[in-house]
């Protein structure tokens, strides 16, 4: 409807000018309803990509056709069928633009519209329902009058459904261009036809999200065609008595109001200055759900002789002119929404008889509370005109109730302010705060959000909501799901998706109590079913989706590309997928960080998104194809931006190019990622490997791919060698490694593999199994590298040192260490590999066994003071093996010095394997020293923490014999038989290094001697055994012990 004053365009059945204010005459002759689309719709589908594009949005779908249209078309004349069902389409059209909603399909006697799209509303649910309502109501006014004139039973039913849609234009038509795709429009369609005549159905999604807000009648399940289980459906009765979102809370119950102390400081502040006569306007300002309506409530019961009046902005207000400054005006003349005519113009009357009367004023205060039978008078003024009188008549009246009482203006969500109430609003605060109204006792409340900050907020004292602080969000947390232990992991969670939001966290557990996750009441819920994940509430969606739908075009873009790129935003990266000048991208970013969704970092030249959920939702609207195009230029600018240091973020490639759908490419960096994370984050190394296999599947075949195959293969080996693996599993890898490199006719892949699996059969306690696949690999690498042939021959060493040829792995380790020193440029070509070293310990633990300790005390030595902590690997081990080194030579204090720096570095940030490793070395020396508690403490976590994890097995009968030594030691010769009983079982079958055999051969000889009826023939047939074992080994500690034994068994 266009303004004859400024040729505003107004909502259809608008009464005054949203801009000017003037009175709105009906029209006489009006546009073809189907052709009328309000202008700012008509714009936002017109210029925006992302209705070009299409986008994945939370709608409700409204459907409403004739009842029994055909058979009524049949009884009167086309001319008179088409002049009705013109006036159907004018009450459709101006009851769904009213909330802002969009007709987007004209069916022969019905519409088809959508309230969320193309403009998401956090409320589309409300809309649809009130639109409906409305519509029922003026629709039966229709059906009467066709009664009256032709005798017709003329009625329309309705039907809604609210869920995830996908939206976008087809075709330059706007008349049917801009639709919704996807099973909720079907079910919307379907439900419509089980309304009655003049009725409306709704599904349970739609009644769910507007529950309390209006009356729901339960029709129960129905079944429908289509739909593959029965759909419960109700019946839209009437409004409820909830309006607000703070009413639905305080209908179930508020949360514990805290970590708002501050703020409740500043506002009694504010108050307390009124109370002087200083008018005063605080402004608080705070993403959807921080608790800005809450914070004013509870200021509100707690304010003592203040006189309130309330007014809240409708979401769908801006296209409702005055509606604020009425809902402030019913408050000050005392006048509800129902009241008479006669009643309204007495309060009005009265409201306005302390002030300079003004009958320009009262006749426009009557035209707005819609006084039935008032006329307006004629008065000659200008639109503009007439509006400042009424605005100075409302000020005046707020005037005078401030100089006779405290008075109180809490006026809620400006950013939902029609253009006439910013108006009236503006003038309010400045004249307010003027010297001319000192002496008012008024404090006027206004809250917002972020995106909108009004003309005159620099005037005025600002309060900003901070999401609330852990112990906040954790004691609201406590509030909603009590104390229970096992819901810890769910706390956890919640906590780092809501980030101190609380309508997010309620949100989200209203969402898990829906969906039978949680069971119980508030405050004492238990889990009734396991969590794979926290899905994201539809309203806490529905909020953000609304937030980010508002922005510019271009900020919106930027936002959605900065959900790609990921939580924290490198600006380089974002100027380059974007590609903006970086002036506009600046400028972008600033309006972004104003509204809050996206700011400065800690990182210097990172944005970062204020909220997790804001990114997810700007993320998921995308549909999959663009989402896919945005993944693929991040790829590349990755790339362009890192150049030859890309493979240090292998991990974020792979991540860009899998969502991109480029899989080879993602193979690629998946593969290197899964190598790169391999020791730090195993489960993440695993899930990088695994993910190739899966991405290969969809790829053909080539030598890459093959080779891609048998690497990521070899990565999972090594890394279940580390964090521990189940032994088929690994068998079931080798297998099929093998057999692609068998493909390949690749050696050195082969000899790679055999010796990852061999290790990891080795330190899983087969070092049979090890040491055969050594020899093979090294048969393999003869004649392809000295480099090659150097890790091979290190390999060979711990495997001859796992099964006791401590004489041979001296040998072939001091062989590749003489390879380095000798072949020209092999050691620059190892480079800061860790596999000189390692071959440094095993010639170094194979010469102490030899009974050369001083030598390999000395090489230890020499290790640990060229290595620093950067090199882990080999540092821990050379500590934890300098402790087993020293503790055979006798230098127990030593030992213990090393083996808890060995523990503690595992500990820190070592793997399972060198934590069990490390634990092992220094438990025997703890023993050795007589602290057998330590010792035992040391050993039990070590042997449980390997046998839980299936890592460094080939320990398991040394620690297991160092145990029952320590028992035996202590007195306990029951449990010291059960572990040594457990230690020979797996001795006898091969099981465990090599020299850890003496170990158990040497309790086998302390236990037999500890019995009461000792067997002299048993115990010199251990000693025997013993004696064999070091023999066997070579080891001359081992001789000089077993000796020791003979002789004090002797005395």
């Amino acid at each position: 409807m266009i303004c004859q004053s400024c040729k505003h365009e107004n909502p259809a059945g608008a009464r005054f000018c949203n801009d000017c204010g003037a009175h709105l005459a009906a029209p006489t002759i009006t546009a073809e309803p189907r052709s009328y689309t309000p202008r700012h719709l008509v714009e936002k589908i017109l210029a925006s990509r992302s209705a070009l594009r299409g986008e994945r949005k939370l709608v409700t779908v409204l459907f409403a056709d004739v009842v029994r249209s055909m058979e009524l078309a049949e009884r009167v004349d086309p001319e008179q069928w088409h002049r009705l069902l013109d006036r159907l389409f004018r009450i459709l059209a101006g009851g769904v633009h009213r909330y802002e909603g969009t007709i987007n399909q004209y069916t022969g006697d019905g519409i088809m519209a959508l309230f969320g799209a193309p403009i998401a509303h956090e409320d589309h649910a409300q809309r649809a329902c009130a639109a409906a309502l409305d519509l029922a109501r003026e629709l039966g006014a229709l059906a009467d009058d066709v009664r009256r004139e032709s005798g017709l039973e003329f009625a329309v039913r309705m039907g809604l459904n609210s869920g995830e849609v996908v939206v976008g234009r087809i075709g330059d038509d706007l008349r049917m261009d801009y639709t919704a795709q996807g099973h909720v429009v079907g079910l919307a369609a379907r439900v419509q036809q089980l309304a009655p005549p003049g009725g409306i159905s709704v599904t349970e999604q739609t009644a769910r999200l507007a529950a309390g807000f209006f009356d729901f009648f339960d029709r129960g399940e129905q079944s429908l065609k289509g739909a593959s289980v029965p759909v419960r459906v109700f019946e839209l009765r009437g409004p409820g008595q909830i309006q607000s979102r703070l009413e639905s809370s305080r209908a179930r119950g508020f949360s514990r109001f805290v970590g708002r102390e501050r703020e409740l400081a500043v506002l009694e502040k504010a108050l307390g200055e009124t109370q002087s006569g200083r008018p005063k306007v605080v402004l608080v300002t705070a993403e959807p759900g921080a608790g800005k309506s809450r914070l004013c409530h509870e200021f509100v019961e707690r304010a003592r002789g203040v006189t309130l009046h309330y007014a809240r902005a409708l979401s769908h207000g801006r296209m409702l002119p005055f509606h604020v400054i009425v809902a402030l005006a019913r408050s000050l003349f005392g006048v509800g929404e129902g009241a008479s005519a006669s009643d309204v113009r007495d309060a009005v009357g009265r409201g306005l008889g302390n002030v300079q009367p003004d009958p320009i004023a009262l006749d426009f205060w009557l035209d707005l509370l819609s006084v039935s039978d008032h006329v307006p008078a004629p008065s000659g003024l200008d639109p503009e005109a007439r509006r400042a009188r009424l605005f100075r008549s409302l000020l005046d009246l707020i005037r005078a109730r401030a100089r006779r009482e405290l008075t109180l203006l809490w006026v809620e969500d400006l950013h939902w302010l029609d253009p006439a109430s910013e108006v009236a609003l503006e003038m309010l605060t400045e004249r307010l705060l003027a010297p001319e109204s000192a002496g008012s006792r008024i404090l006027i409340i206004a809250t917002t959000r972020p995106e909108y900050r009004p003309v005159w907020s620099s005037r005025v004292e600002g309060l900003s909501l901070a999401p609330l602080g852990l112990q906040e969000c954790r004691t609201l947390l406590d509030d909603w799901l009590g104390s229970d232990e096992i819901l810890a992991p769910l706390r956890a969670r919640i906590e780092a998706r809501a980030r101190g939001n609380p309508l997010f966290v309620e949100e989200m557990i209203r969402s898990l109590v829906e969906r039978g996750v949680l069971r119980g009441e508030r405050g004492a819920y238990g889990l009734a079913a396991p969590i794979e994940e926290i899905a994201l509430p539809e309203t806490v969606q529905a909020v953000l989706a609304s937030r980010i739908d508002r922005l510019a075009e271009r900020d919106k873009d930027v936002l959605q590309a900065a959900a790609v790129v990921g939580q924290d935003v490198p600006i380089e990266l974002l100027r380059a997928v974007v590609d903006l000048p970086a002036p506009e991208l600046a400028a972008s970013l600033e309006r972004l960080s104003t509204g809050e969704l996206l700011g400065p970092a800690e990182a210097p030249g990172e944005h970062a998104f204020r909220h997790p959920l804001a990114q997810e939702v700007a993320y998921r609207t995308q549909l999959l194809d663009r989402r896919r195009g945005t993944h693929a230029a991040v790829a590349r600018a990755l790339l362009t931006i890192h150049g030859p240091a890309a493979a240090a973020h292998a991990a974020l490639l792979a991540h860009h190019f899998d969502e991109a759908g480029e899989l080879l490419e993602a193979a690629r960096w998946h593969e290197q990622a899964g190598r790169r994370v391999a020791r730090s984050d195993p489960a993440d190394g695993v899930r990088h490997c695994r993910r190739v296999t899966t991405l290969l599947a969809a790829v053909p075949e080539s030598r890459e791919t093959l080779t891609l195959e048998l690497t990521s293969r070899i990565a999972l080996l090594e890394i279940g060698r580390i964090a521990g693996i189940e032994e088929r599993e690994a068998r079931d890898l080798f297998d099929e490694a093998r057999a692609v490199a068998e493909r390949l006719q690749d050696t050195a892949g082969h000899a790679f593999l055999l010796t990852s699996y061999g290790r990891l059969c080795g330190l899983a306690g087969d070092v049979g199994q090890y040491l055969a696949c050594a020899e093979r690999a090294i048969e393999l690498a003869e004649g392809s590298g000295a480099m090659f042939e150097f890790e091979m021959r290190s390999v060979l060493a711990h495997a001859q040192l796992a099964v006791g040829r401590l004489a041979p792995a001296r040998a072939t380790a001091e062989r590749a260490l003489t390879e380095v020193a000798r072949v020209a440029g092999l050691r620059e070509a190892i480079g800061r590999s860790t596999a000189p070293g390692l071959c440094r310990v095993w010639w170094a633990l194979a010469s102490a066994h030899l009974g050369r300790t001083a030598e390999a005390e000395a090489a230890l030595q020499a290790l640990l003071a060229e290595e620093s902590e950067p090199a882990l690997q080999a540092l821990y081990g050379t500590h934890a093996f300098l402790c087993e080194v020293l503790r055979l030579r006798g230098d127990l204090p030593g030992a213990l010095a090393h083996g808890r720096r060995a523990v503690e570095l595992a500990e820190e940030r070592g793997s399972v394997f060198s934590r069990v490793e490390a634990a092992a070395f220094l438990g025997a020396a703890e023993l050795a020293d007589r602290d057998l508690t330590a010792a035992t403490r040391v050993l039990e976590r070590a042997l449980a923490l390997a046998r839980n994890r299936r890592s460094a097995l080939w320990y398991e009968p040394r620690i297991l014999a160092t145990l029952a030594d320590a028992k035996l030691a202590a007195g306990d010769r029951s449990e010291a038989r059960a572990l040594l009983s457990e230690a020979r079982e797996l001795v006898d079958r091969g099981r465990g290094w090599r020299p850890g055999a003496f170990d158990v051969a040497l309790v086998c000889v302390r236990l037999l001697a500890s019995e009461p009826a000792s067997d002299r023939t048993a115990i010199e047939r251990a000693l025997e055994s013993l004696d064999a074992l070091a023999a066997e080994l070579g080891s001359d500690p081992y001789r000089r012990i077993a000796a020791f034994e003979r002789v004090r068994l002797a005395t």
